[in-house]
């Protein structure tokens, strides 16, 4: 019979190997080193594993003020709606809409959304969510109130920018 392990016993188990190894926690995600290099993508996928599933989700609050902005894009008018998690007042969460129902505009704009918001309640800092949304060109740029927008992702970065000074903690 198969045994399956929870997401804190694999990460646990990660954790183990690295030690025995002598290899810091983060050190094969970030720099090269003597126990990895920059090609040796089983010990990168290996810490990146452990840092995704040793990452605690926080569980929404009950209640979130929330700003809805709107941006122009190449896909038409999109409303980007953040959930401002109260202590500290940080983006916790992003909602967006743009295009019909059922189009692509729709639904890539949903995916990143959903994405975004994982990654802030996984206290991802927003300057790291930003930095890989920022600039990803799609096939029609517009300018908004004096800043091009490339892209979905783009217009949502550009959002996300004007929260950065919000609050330190979790924009580093």
């Amino acid at each position: 019979m198969e045994k399956y392990y929870t997401a804190e016993e694999l990460a646990e188990y990660m954790a183990q190997l690295h030690h025995d190894a002598g290899i810091a926690k983060n050190e094969c995600y970030t720099y090269p080193s003597e126990h990895c290099s920059e090609h040796d993508s089983s010990d990168i996928w290996m810490e990146r594993f452990y840092r995704a599933w040793s990452r605690e989700i926080t569980p929404r609050p009950d209640v979130l003020r929330s700003e809805t902005h709107t941006v122009r894009t190449g896909q038409g008018e999109m409303k980007i709606t953040v959930g401002l998690h109260p202590k500290p007042t940080t983006p916790f969460e992003v909602f967006v809409s743009v295009g019909k129902e059922g189009s692509g505009a729709r639904a890539e704009a949903e995916s990143v959304a959903r994405m975004v918001s994982l990654a802030l309640r996984g206290d991802i800092p927003l300057k790291e969510v930003i930095s890989h949304l920022i600039d990803i060109r799609g096939p029609d740029s517009i300018w908004d109130r004096g800043r091009q927008i490339h892209s979905i992702a783009d217009g949502i970065a550009k959002i996300l920018t004007e929260y950065i000074d919000v609050d330190n903690s979790n924009t580093s």
